[in-house]
């Protein structure tokens, strides 16, 4: 589906760059030229590849930096201002009516697995699983732990942290306009809340640290940066909705005899319990990914010293210890820094904090002077990013449509305060004249020619 709808992108953003021959717009300064940078940073980190003489190191850079380059090209449709604020909104309001259907199915496949009815289980067919380290395809599932008879549900996605991650955008999507004051993407208020109480939901049965740490931290820039009169009822609002899953809770409890918020109690004491004895404690709860992803990080960050500033190439990490093979880190950052190097690294982070930056000084300057429609996107752009940058932290999302996503939002969004409050772009035509132009001088030349 994200294949499907990227080169559509794509191809829309070709018609409209060839055949209308309309520009690609870009945001002056060192954002624009950074992106760009990105790209080389990635095509640099060949040079470990080319001076090992490994031919699968070679062959998984070839792979890793062309999957790379598509999802950069992804990006670039954003960036380059070919859609709007309007389409940005519209795809806003889309996906917060898809995620009713995305947690519906999540929390029957919650009971689904437990008793063994229709579609518990969502047989995985991306190919590129079996790729590298000879990872056999036959019989791969959707992964889910289960603690007695409950199952972490994953909806649609492959595994519980992505559906966490996606209710942490939705519940982001709804709390920003309240916080903000402003209106919400769907007028109707039951909509609204039904949504809002399915987001919750599905979150708390993907049971995922990955959506708690990424709605803690858009909560918190809310406490920190956010001036706003309603922090103190969004207080309240939230101790309803807690009291409200404390009571799905106990009727989860009744049906599966297993209560998902004492295990997650469970689970935040076992990862207390092992950090502060230095490893000498024990994880109560099985399975327990927080210490293997860091562990895999920590590997990142190790293989940087192997090569500084280049690193060891794109997707070429499997290649630094023989004895415990990874095929990437559980974290964005220690990934770049491993396979990119300080080069890469550094790039992408200057290019985030400039980016936001110019989100915040561009919301203070122009935000009561925009149309509804940018003024929304640009108040959510921050918190794209902070969704972005929390996703990193369990998940090498480095070649992910949604990392790109939350980039490109961010960049619409000043594309589009530039626009409205005319100020210079930067343009770039891919020709000087459209090919729609072309054809048609073309065909009336070749009908004066018969005449």
């Amino acid at each position: 589906m994200g294949d499907a709808c990227a080169v559509s992108m794509i191809l829309f953003a070709l018609y409209k760059w060839i055949w209308l021959g309309q520009p690609l717009t870009f945001i002056p300064g060192w954002i624009s030229t950074l992106f760009f940078l990105i790209l080389l940073s990635e095509y640099t980190s060949i040079i470990n590849p080319i001076l090992s003489a490994s031919t699968s190191m070679q062959m998984q850079f070839l792979k890793t930096s062309t999957n790379f380059l598509y999802k950069w090209l992804f990006a670039l449709v954003f960036i380059s201002g070919v859609f709007t604020e309007k389409d940005a909104k519209k795809a806003c309001v889309f996906i917060l009516y898809f995620s009713a259907f995305i947690n519906v199915f999540g929390i029957y496949q919650m009971f689904a697995r437990a008793f063994n009815l229709p579609f518990a289980w969502i047989e995985i067919n991306n190919v590129t699983v079996g790729l590298r380290n000879n990872i056999s395809m036959d019989g791969l599932k959707q992964l889910s732990l289960n603690f007695d008879n409950f199952f972490r549900a994953t909806s649609l996605f492959s595994e519980p942290s992505i559906l966490g991650h996606f209710n942490a955008l939705i519940i982001s999507l709804i709390t920003v306009p309240y916080i903000t004051k402003k209106p919400q993407l769907i007028s109707s208020n039951i909509r609204i809340i039904t949504i809002l109480i399915l987001s919750l939901i599905g979150m708390l049965v993907a049971f995922s640290l990955t959506g708690i740490t990424i709605l803690a931290m858009v909560l918190l820039y809310i406490i920190f940066i956010e001036k706003s009169g309603r922090k103190s009822m969004l207080g309240i609002v939230s101790g309803i909705f807690a009291g409200l899953l404390i009571f799905i809770d106990r009727i989860i409890d009744s049906i599966l005899n297993t209560s998902i918020i004492e295990l997650f109690i469970l689970r935040f004491g076992g990862i207390y319990n092992v950090l502060s004895t230095s490893g000498g404690g024990s994880s109560s709860i099985q399975g327990e990914s927080f210490f293997s992803r860091m562990e895999t990080s920590m590997q990142g960050i190790s293989a940087w010293f192997e090569n500084p500033l280049t690193g060891l190439g794109a997707g070429c990490l499997f290649s630094y210890s023989k004895t415990d093979s990874i095929p990437y880190t559980d974290a964005l950052y220690s990934g770049l820094i491993g396979e990119l190097g300080l080069f890469g690294f550094l790039v992408f982070f200057i290019f985030v904090i400039l980016l936001y930056s110019k989100v915040m000084s561009l919301s203070k300057t122009y935000a009561s002077s925009l149309s509804y429609d940018a003024d929304f996107i640009l108040s959510l752009a921050p918190y794209f990013l902070i969704i972005m940058a929390g996703y990193g932290l369990s998940g090498y999302s480095w070649i992910t449509f949604d990392h790109w996503t939350y980039i490109g939002f961010a960049c619409l969004a000043i594309i589009s305060v530039y626009k409205q409050k005319s100020l210079p772009l930067k343009e770039f035509y891919v020709v000087d004249i459209s090919l729609k132009d072309k054809m048609t001088f073309f065909l009336n030349n070749s009908v004066k020619d018969k005449s």
